[in-house]
């Protein structure tokens, strides 16, 4: 048996998670959880979101869509919900087909970007909420002779290795991968320890890592 998990699985059912915390003790790592009886450790989300936004209304973008993934998790709401934010607060807004769910893969980010383009207007950028869904965006818009990010600036969210060495490199949202797992652990144990816990939800920093392909690297 086991004294403890550590859960990095944004796609496991709420329920079933209440029902392991109820037996073992568990910590979620990446993601936060509306429950706040279960520990988690992550970076803040909403604000990444907005912030990622608000970099590409400062680039002159004026049409933001936002690809998320199609699981009702909190990641996915609060990065919607700093994107809302964002365009809020310079006087944009979305249209209603600018926001597309589906897998939170290569190919759901594809599919989600010809979504797009087939609509009547087309916006000039989009903010995945995942890197593997903005990979599979810049893929849709080559095959339709479109240029990242002359004419679709695409960013994406969690910095993994093939981001940097995508065409082109992919801007996105780093986490602090070690930290959190470093963060994540000493919660677990001391929870292990029946000791008491200092908060129930660690915040840590993010980052923005800018890109080719939202139009202006460092």
């Amino acid at each position: 048996q086991i004294d403890g998990i550590i859960s990095m699985s944004a796609s496991l059912a709420q329920k079933i998670l209440k029902e392991v915390a109820a037996e073992y003790p568990l910590v979620m790592a990446f993601q936060s959880f509306a429950d706040k009886r279960i520990p988690s450790v992550s970076v803040d989300n909403l604000a990444a979101g907005r912030a990622m936004t608000t970099h590409l209304i400062r680039l002159g973008r004026r049409s933001i869509a936002h690809i998320t993934g199609a699981a009702p998790l909190n990641v996915y709401k609060e990065r919607i919900e700093g994107y809302l934010g964002a365009l809020s607060e310079h006087g944009l807004h979305a249209e209603p087909d600018w926001i597309r769910r589906g897998d939170a893969t290569l190919q759901g980010g594809y599919d989600q970007m010809e979504a797009l383009l087939a609509l009547d207007k087309r916006p000039d950028a989009v903010f995945c909420a995942g890197d593997t869904m903005a990979m599979g965006a810049i893929k849709a818009l080559k095959k339709h002779g479109l240029r990242v990010p002359e004419d679709v600036a695409v960013v994406g969210f969690d910095d993994i290795e093939q981001a940097a060495f995508w065409d082109p490199a992919l801007t996105t949202i780093r986490q602090p991968k070690q930290q959190i797992g470093e963060t994540a652990f000493r919660k677990l144990y001391a929870l292990i320890r029946k000791e008491r816990l200092a908060s129930a939800r660690d915040i840590l920093p993010y980052e923005l890592v800018i890109r080719e392909s939202c139009g202006y690297a460092l």
